[in-house]
């Protein structure tokens, strides 16, 4: 039983550690396209509009 808990315990710290990468990646977009900006010029939705044209 030791050894599936700390299985386990790995699991969740590496889990915690992909969010906090995925949070900090998303706080870096959200500086990208301040309130201020119309959406056309958010690098976000324009990533997502060339992946969309790209899908087709």
């Amino acid at each position: 039983m030791y050894d599936f808990v700390i299985q386990k315990i790995d699991e969740v710290q590496k889990k915690i550690k992909d969010l906090k990468r995925i949070e900090h990646m998303l706080t870096n977009l959200k500086e990208c396209c301040p309130d201020e900006k119309s959406l056309y010029e958010c690098p976000i939705i324009e990533i997502l509009m060339n992946k969309k044209k790209v899908g087709e």
